[in-house]
């Protein structure tokens, strides 16, 4: 009842009842595993990443079956940049397969990316999408990983589909548009720019400044 009331307590926004609710819960029964993850999502939420941590441990401990929490679990190691850690509990959801694989995949995508293993991140990027074709994000999110990789020509691509896809992302018409001027296509970089510019995406003012002010 305890940790049912904390879920409560969550979803409106009362994050200092929720935990309280969350002692209760555990103080009654202090195997209970969902109490000890519903804690460490709370504590995820206020920025306590160690306490966060510490709590999922207790919960996979306590329930080894529990993948939200190995989910969790990541997102956290992420966050304090324990990537080697991320990666594994998002490899061991793939390997599980259930709901959670496909965002496992986009996840450890991320992490491999942030890690600087751009090479790995393409290679999750491209497992999501051939899971997700009509995703306009992860064309996007792949896109701009061709670019840091040099690829422009796949990147280019990548923000086409994009767009094909959702042409309301500022972010594709911004980075097309860098991509397009690298590539010395200027006309066409600044009319990107002065699409991202028309979406509201504030970074492309300073670039059509600097490109585009006499076309």
């Amino acid at each position: 009842v305890h940790d049912l009331l904390s879920v409560v307590y969550t979803e409106q926004g009362r994050y200092d009842d929720a935990a309280e609710a969350l002692t209760d819960a555990i103080a009654f029964d202090p195997n209970y595993a969902m109490a000890w993850y519903n804690f460490g999502r709370i504590e995820r939420i206020n920025g306590k990443y160690q306490n966060a941590k510490e709590y999922f441990d207790e919960a996979i401990t306590l329930r080894a079956g529990l993948s939200k929490a190995y989910f969790e679990r990541a997102l956290v190691n992420k966050q304090m940049s324990n990537f080697e850690d991320a990666k594994e509990d998002y490899s061991f959801l793939i390997e599980q397969g259930g709901e959670l694989e496909n965002a496992a995949v986009i996840n450890r995508g991320l992490a491999r990316k942030m890690s600087g293993d751009f090479e790995g991140a393409l290679t999750d990027l491209n497992m999501a999408i051939e899971e997700n074709p009509d995703d306009a994000c992860l064309y996007q999110d792949r896109g701009n990983l061709q670019l840091v990789l040099g690829q422009l020509d796949l990147a280019r691509q990548d923000y086409n589909e994009a767009l094909n896809r959702d042409a309301s992302l500022p972010e594709v018409y911004y980075n097309r548009g860098l991509t397009l001027y690298i590539q010395n296509e200027r006309v066409k970089a600044c009319r990107d720019l002065k699409e991202a510019i028309r979406r509201g995406y504030k970074r492309a003012e300073e670039k059509y400044e600097l490109f585009c002010l006499d076309e």
